[in-house]
């Protein structure tokens, strides 16, 4: 049976041809991640540029290729169809630039505040408030577990709420679960901040649209933030309203207390700027508020914001290379992902997926 011309026309080929190669790269990248038989940044990386080659050898970018090299489409070889696939993963990094440097000096900044102490008042005024009732202690752990997380990095906030509190819960006699379940929900709720990974990778896909950016949606995000707080607040009351009537409330003498404060290592402690700590505060504090503001952009408060706190916290130039050594892990392990996340976007986008 003939097929007519209409249906002919009807059945565009090229574009026929080009979702399958999207809905099989989708499928293909889903497998992976979801089996974890590779992590994301190179799955990121690899999937999208295996099945762009596949759309390049079966001819489907002559016209993107004659567009952009402004000559005929019956011109356009194989090798250029190839070649073009090296602008298109340009392009996409490079939309994704500002937001990867972005992140990059926000991670660190937040670390450096870490390192310096900037939250262990804040911890140690929760933990004398908390004392032995069960209903202060998962309050004083949600709460700081919310201030910890500002810096975006999930292992960071875990390994110093376990440290300041597993202590107290073991002196305490509290259930390790209620530890668990608060940190890690206060930490998904603040890693939605712009800087935290999930965030991150959505501005950086959808950051050339118009009115998207890391302080429109940060300004977005915060009323739900907030409410979400809250709640977190309230399961924390009730975990602890439970606990009480489990364990009842306990006296812990200022001798207990003070062997809680005392820091995990000779290193963490020599880390420490308690002289510090007011002008830390007031640097983080009117760096968020003019983030929230619009004042300058992220990335300029972010950056400047970092070279401050080297130069306040750690003087000499040989700590300074150590903080940025030491914090460099954690900010590359989110700022690849941007990056190879424009990759993904540039290379589905530009080749017609």
């Amino acid at each position: 049976m003939k097929i007519s011309g209409l249906m002919r026309q009807s059945l565009n080929i090229p574009y026929m041809i080009m979702t399958i190669i999207a809905w099989s790269m989708l499928i293909v990248f889903l497998g992976l991640i979801m089996t974890k038989k590779m992590q994301p940044f190179t799955a990121l990386v690899l999937v999208p540029l295996v099945f762009t080659l596949i759309g390049a050898f079966l001819g489907q970018y002559t016209e993107a290729v004659a567009a952009a090299k402004e000559i005929d489409v019956a011109a356009v070889t194989l090798w250029d169809q190839i070649a073009i696939i090296g602008d298109w993963t340009v392009d996409g990094s490079l939309k994704t630039a500002k937001t990867g440097i972005m992140l990059l000096f926000a991670i660190m900044y937040f670390a450096i505040m870490l390192n310096a102490g900037l939250f262990d008042p804040v911890t140690k005024f929760m933990i004398k408030f908390a004392k032995g009732d069960p209903v202060k202690v998962l309050m004083a752990t949600a709460i700081v577990a919310a201030c910890v997380s500002l810096n975006g990095d999930g292992t960071t906030t875990t390994l110093i709420c376990c440290t300041a509190f597993i202590p107290l819960y073991k002196k305490l006699n509290l259930k390790m679960m209620n530890l668990g379940v608060l940190v890690i929900l206060m930490n998904t709720i603040m890693n939605l901040l712009p800087w935290g990974g999930p965030t991150a990778r959505v501005i950086s896909v959808l950051g050339d649209q118009p009115g998207v950016n890391d302080q429109t949606i940060l300004r977005a995000l915060l009323p739900g933030m907030a409410c979400s707080i809250v709640y977190m607040l309230g399961v924390a009351y009730y975990l602890g309203l439970k606990e009480r009537k489990r364990v009842g409330i306990q006296t812990l003498t200022d001798a207990e207390l003070e062997e809680l404060f005392a820091p995990a290592s000779e290193e963490e402690a020599a880390l420490k700027r308690p002289e510090n700590v007011i002008i830390n505060a007031i640097m983080t504090i009117a760096l968020i508020v003019m983030l929230v503001a619009g004042t300058f952009p992220s990335l300029f408060l972010f950056l400047v914001g970092t070279v401050l706190a080297l130069m306040i916290n750690y003087k000499k130039i040989k700590d300074q290379k150590a903080r940025i050594s030491d914090n460099a892990g954690d900010a590359l392990q989110v700022v690849i992902l941007v990056f190879a996340a424009g990759i993904f976007s540039g290379l589905f986008t530009n080749s017609g997926m």
